[in-house]
C-alpha cells in the first residue's frame, strides 16, 4: 500500500527577500493607516473642543490634554496588535506563494540539467496549483517527444551497426530520420 507523502511546513521564511518585502509593505500600510487614524482623532477632538463656549475653556483644555495620551496609547496598542495579526496572516499567506515559487525554481533547475522525470506537486492549499499542473504536463510532453527521439536514434544505431546493407534497411533509416525530423520540427528553436 502506497502512502501519499505529506508536505509539512518546516520553515516560514522560504524566500526571505520576497516575504520580507511583502511584510514590510503590509506593515507600512498598517502604520500609515494607524497614524492617520490618530491624527484624525486628535484633529476632530481639538476642533470640537475649540468650538465650545469660552467659559468652559479650562475644562475643554484639560479634556484635550487628557485625551491626547489616551489616543496615543490606543493608537500604539492598535498598531502593535495590527502588526502581530497582519504580520502572522500575511507571513502564512506569503508562504503559500513563496513555497511554490521556491519549488518552481528547484524543479526548473533540475529540468535545465536534463531531468524529465520531475513532477511538481504542492500542498493542498498552496497558490499557483494551475501553473504547476501546466508545467508538469509540459515536462511530460517533452519526456514523450525526447523518448521517441531516443528510441529512433537507438534503432538507427542498431541498423548502422548491422552488417546487412539493403535497400529496405536504407528505407527504414530514412523513415526513422523523417520521424526524428518531424519531432524536432515541433520544437521552436
Amino acid at each position: 500500500m502506497m502512502t501519499k507523502q505529506a508536505f509539512k511546513r518546516r520553515t516560514l521564511l522560504i524566500d526571505k527577500r520576497f516575504q520580507t518585502k511583502f511584510l514590510f509593505n503590509i506593515y507600512l500600510f498598517i502604520f500609515i493607516f494607524i497614524f492617520i487614524l490618530g491624527l484624525l482623532l486628535v484633529y476632530l477632538t481639538s476642533r470640537e473642543m475649540a468650538g465650545s463656549v469660552y467659559s468652559k475653556m479650562m475644562t475643554m483644555k484639560n479634556t484635550q490634554q487628557m485625551m491626547l495620551p489616551l489616543v496615543l496609547r490606543l493608537s500604539i496598542i492598535v498598531l502593535l496588535l495590527g502588526f502581530l495579526i497582519a504580520g502572522t496572516r500575511f507571513l502564512i499567506f506569503s508562504h503559500k506563494i513563496a513555497g511554490p515559487m521556491y519549488r518552481f525554481k528547484k524543479s526548473l533547475n533540475e529540468l535545465s540539467h536534463g531531468n524529465l522525470k520531475i513532477r511538481i506537486r504542492f500542498r493542498k492549499h498552496d497558490e499557483l496549483q494551475d501553473i504547476a499542473n501546466v508545467l508538469t504536463r509540459a515536462i511530460h510532453e517533452l519526456n514523450i517527444r525526447i523518448g521517441s527521439i531516443k528510441k529512433n536514434s537507438e534503432a538507427i544505431g542498431r541498423t548502422l551497426k548491422s552488417k546487412q546493407r539493403s535497400v529496405s534497411k536504407l528505407d527504414e533509416l530514412k523513415d526513422l530520420h523523417d520521424e526524428i525530423e518531424k519531432i524536432l520540427d515541433s520544437f521552436k528553436l
